[in-house]
């Protein structure tokens, strides 16, 4: 085990490898890991190398960075959590090995061994590292796939000689979605082989969900077994062991998770003393056996019995692999059951490789998301959004209209296709292609693909209405929506954002100006947010909250509205009225509040940011102070029962019912205690005014600065300001006239007013 803050280093003679173990506490010990590591395994290999006892060497310094930033990251886990890992491998060459690249659409490589390897002389460590080794010096970043490398090692080890096996880069597996499950099983057929995907490690350690696990592969290989493919056999003990070392591997801390394991592969040709009662016939491109040697004495056999696992046993004496079809075998079984012989009858058939056609480049982002999690609530707003794409997301790949497909010949050995024609794609702004064929975001924005160019403009242009058809907008840039925002949409941008027609009932969501050239209707359910300015014609039973200023033509009526600068109407006839108006600047309006109506409250000169969270503070003191109450309701009901009358569930909801007041109690405390800190911590603006050039309606309830005013009457020309003038807080239009003016015409992003001064007194 570790122990202190320094890293152990071991490295195992035989296998030429160098392990690498570390702890949290190391980790948070610095922010780096030691820089002397990389430079003490190079060293050590290199002295191995010097004695010819390697050809070559590799430390993995990226592993090492990952591993000491998950470990800082750990949060919840303890000091003493370590991970160890592979640092450091060598390996000799080892003769007959080759390695070559797949080429094409899918990247990977093609293994053969010109003779069965001594695998007690050669570890199969050494054919990890030397394969690995091979393959990245051929051009495949980010390794192979780590099972179908392990199968090949697999069926080196059971003495068989490969000849272009294929195993895949690990960038050309599709991901395998694994939340909230503890494992996903996946069944290769073409391939015959079954992988499992981990995504729980942790819950995979018990007995109990192993023998689980185990259940699930055999009745995937009994599935496997009646669709006619060769018999399999579990790597139960190897998959194991995978999985016990995982928990202390660099899977631990979440990396390269789902981790992937190999559970399944065909089983290998019966050794020399299976019995041979059948010889093949191979066409010289081994794409086609035929039997050519059966002894009619077997039928006088009683013993002798026909089915498709004697003829399967049969085939893999002589290595034939691939391509029994139920076909062949019902021919073979007619002949059997009418004594003819089996002489001349095909057993198995080759499947050629199909290359590529007709390229085309597919819009990925247009597709459909894929729901991983059957019982996940779906939204269907969020999936019906396929017009715009964000960062780093997959946006379009070259695919072909005939699917490239790997073939195989009767020995099971892979056929790679030949490579297809081409397609000639441009890369536009925004557009970058991080593999063959796969182009991908750079920015937010609309994908474009005019004339073999694809691009993504950062301005979005969203025709019709947002609704349930058309899906929510996410866009980090200007919108332009020519129709509306009905009711349950949602539309948040960082742009500026211009809607054509009204907003009624959606949530609108902006950094920069929002311009409704029609209404703002979003009663109870909707809300509009704005950073710095928010126009529309009129505005009315909605809530709205600006940091900036409002600006509306007509009226503003029934509404919660919270701003920062000023909230204005700009026709002559112009009202603002009912509901409640926050503002931290300047209300002006032809007419404040109505004169026969709803009471209109106006909270001006406060900080706004301050109140909205003295608001929601409160909301929360008051929601926990009821349920306190409620518990004590509760318990004091069950503590007027006698011991008789009380069965085991009422005293267990005693104790529930103990335990959540005084959890409430201390939560109380601290809401109370942060509710008055935010009301400490108000300030007020001594220049903030509410003006109406036409009638200011005595039925308003007026906070200004911090000081409560009652306006005696309706009165014409009238305005309320925060800064006492004759020793009064109202006075007429006209003399504040001018300021106002002033202070509507400032920009709708400057500076809110600096004058602020505490309420005194």
């Amino acid at each position: 085990m570790s122990s202190g803050n320094t890293p152990i280093l071991s490295y195992h003679a035989q296998h030429h490898r160098v392990r690498l173990e570390l702890t949290r506490a190391m980790a948070l010990s610095s922010p780096l890991p030691p820089p002397d590591l990389a430079q003490r395994a190079k060293t050590k290999l290199e002295s191995v190398k010097k004695e010819n006892k390697i050809a070559f060497y590799e430390v993995f310094e990226d592993k090492l960075h990952s591993a000491w930033k998950a470990l800082r990251s750990a949060d919840g886990q303890p000091p003493t959590l370590s991970v160890s890992f592979t640092f450091a491998s060598g390996s000799p060459v080892i003769p007959g090995l080759t390695v070559v690249s797949t080429g094409g659409a899918k990247p990977g490589v093609t293994i053969s061994t010109d003779k069965p390897l001594d695998m007690k002389v050669i570890p199969r460590e050494w054919i990890r590292a030397s394969i690995s080794k091979l393959a990245k010096d051929k051009g495949i970043q980010g390794g192979l796939f780590q099972p179908q490398l392990q199968s090949a090692i697999m069926r080196l080890m059971s003495g068989e000689v490969l000849d272009k096996f294929v195993v895949s880069a690990a960038s050309a597996i599709p991901a395998v979605p694994v939340d909230g499950k503890v494992y996903s099983v996946m069944a290769n057929k073409s391939r015959v082989e079954i992988v499992v995907f981990v995504g729980d490690i942790a819950a995979l350690q018990s007995d109990e969900a192993i023998e689980n696990l185990i259940g699930v592969l055999r009745r995937t290989m009994g599935k496997m077994k009646a669709a006619g493919l060769p018999p399999m056999r579990m790597l139960k003990s190897e998959m194991i062991s995978c999985i016990r070392a995982a928990m202390t591997g660099l899977e631990r801390v979440g990396i390269g998770m789902p981790l992937a394991i190999l559970a399944a592969i065909p089983v290998e040709a019966p050794k020399a003393a299976a019995r041979k009662f059948l010889s093949f016939h191979v066409t010289e491109d081994k794409m086609l056996a035929s039997i050519i040697s059966f002894d009619m004495k077997l039928y006088n056999d009683p013993e002798f019995k026909m089915s498709r696992e004697f003829l399967t046993e049969q085939m893999l004496i002589s290595h034939l692999k691939f391509g029994l079809t139920d076909e062949f075998y019902a021919a073979i079984e007619e002949c059997f059951n009418t004594r003819v012989t089996l002489e001349q009858k095909t057993v198995a058939n080759g499947k050629p490789p199909i290359m590529g056609a007709e390229p085309y480049l597919h819009l990925v982002y247009k597709d459909a998301p894929e729901n991983s999690d059957p019982n996940a609530v779906l939204n269907i707003r969020e999936a019906q959004q396929r017009s715009i794409v964000q960062m780093n997301q997959f946006v379009a790949e070259v695919r072909f209209q005939t699917v490239p497909e790997i073939g195989a010949n009767v020995f099971g050995q892979s056929l790679i296709p030949a490579v297809g024609a081409a397609l000639q794609v441009t890369i536009g702004e925004g557009i970058q292609q991080k593999k063959a064929g796969k182009f991908y975001a750079m920015f937010d924005g609309l994908p474009k693909y005019e004339d073999g160019k694809l691009t993504i403009s950062k301005v979005f242009v969203h025709q019709g209405d947002v609704n349930l058809k058309s899906g929510n907008i996410y866009f980090d840039g200007p919108v332009e929506i020519t129709g509306n925002v009905d009711v349950g949409s949602l539309v948040r941008v960082r742009g500026p954002l211009i809607i054509h027609g009204s907003i009624t009932g959606g949530i609108v969501i902006s950094k920069e100006p929002i311009e409704v050239l029609q209404s703002i209707v979003t009663g109870d359910n909707g809300k509009v947010i704005c950073s710095t300015h928010i126009k529309a014609d009129f505005i009315e039973n909605s809530r709205i909250e600006c940091d900036g200023s409002i600006t509306v033509n007509r009226s503003l009526v029934s509404s919660e509205v919270v701003a920062g600068l000023y909230i204005r109407t700009v026709a002559p006839d112009g009202v603002i009225g009912g509901g409640t108006i926050m503002c931290r600047g300047v209300v002006a309006a032809a007419n404040i509040g109505f004169t026969k109506g709803s009471r209109t409250i106006l909270i001006v000169g406060l900080d706004h940011k301050v109140m909205r969270r003295i608001k929601l503070r409160q909301k929360r003191f008051d929601d926990l102070t009821k349920a306190q109450e409620r518990y004590k309701s509760e318990f004091r009901e069950l503590a007027q029962k006698k011991d008789k009358q009380l069965t085991p569930k009422h005293k267990q909801m005693k104790e529930i019912l103990k335990e959540k007041m005084t959890n409430v109690r201390s939560l109380i405390e601290k809401v109370q205690t942060l509710l008055e800190k935010a009301k400490s911590s108000m300030t007020y603006n001594a220049e903030a005014m509410i003006a109406a050039s036409n009638v200011f309606a005595a039925n308003c309830q007026i906070e200004i600065g911090g000081y409560h005013v009652v306006m005696e009457a309706d009165t014409i020309a009238a305005a309320v300001c925060a800064k006492k003038r004759r020793d009064t807080h109202i006075c007429t239009y006209d003399e504040i006239k001018n300021d106002v003016e002033n202070r509507l015409g400032s920009a709708p992003n400057s500076a809110a007013p600096s004058q602020d001064s505490k309420k005194a007194g």
